[in-house]
This record gives C-alpha cells, sequence and structure tokens, in this order.
C-alpha cells in the first residue's frame, strides 16, 4: 500500500486525529514524542472509526493512565487493522 505521509504536531488529542475522516489514506506521523498516555476513550472519538492507513510515532505509552481510558492505542490500532511503527525520531523526520 502506498499513502501519503503527513504530520500533526498537537500535543493531546492522538484519538481525535486518528478518528478524524480529513486523515483517510494518509499516513500520520506524531512529532509529539509520546503518545497513547491517556489510553483510549469512545467518548472522544470525531467518528466511528479510525481513518489513517499508518500511524508513526516516536514513543508509545504500553500502560494507559488514564480513569477514562477503555483500552490501549496498541490493541485499538490492531482491532482495526491499522499498522504503526514506534521509535522513530519523527521531529527529525518532519523537519526533512
Amino acid at each position: 500500500m502506498i499513502s501519503e505521509i503527513v504530520f500533526n504536531t498537537s500535543m493531546t488529542g492522538y484519538l481525535e486525529v486518528l478518528t478524524d475522516p480529513s486523515y483517510a489514506g494518509q499516513a500520520v506521523v506524531m512529532t509529539y514524542p509520546l503518545i497513547g498516555n491517556y489510553g483510549i476513550c469512545q467518548e472522544d472519538m470525531e467518528s466511528y472509526k479510525p481513518w489513517p492507513d499508518g500511524y508513526i510515532v516516536r514513543e508509545l505509552s504500553r500502560i494507559p493512565s488514564n480513569f477514562r481510558s477503555e483500552d490501549t492505542i496498541q490493541h485499538f490500532l490492531e482491532i482495526n487493522d491499522i499498522p504503526g511503527i514506534s521509535g522513530i525520531d519523527t521531529r527529525a523526520l518532519t523537519k526533512s
């Protein structure tokens, strides 16, 4: 699959980014260094499903720490068949 790579520089709102239909057909690079720290809360979704073709982050939080969390971002991506990659210097990638 070939996708357009786009960058998102927001510090919060990764679930809103994932469920924003404007990202359909694109792979999203999140420049904020830690993603997934507050987990997934269905109430915060912008639409009924995630839209990106891929998700690229610097560091993925494995254990969410928010009382509203219903799921982890890893599981959310997995059940929605969205490939993700972590360990990428996303800020350097954005500057390139």
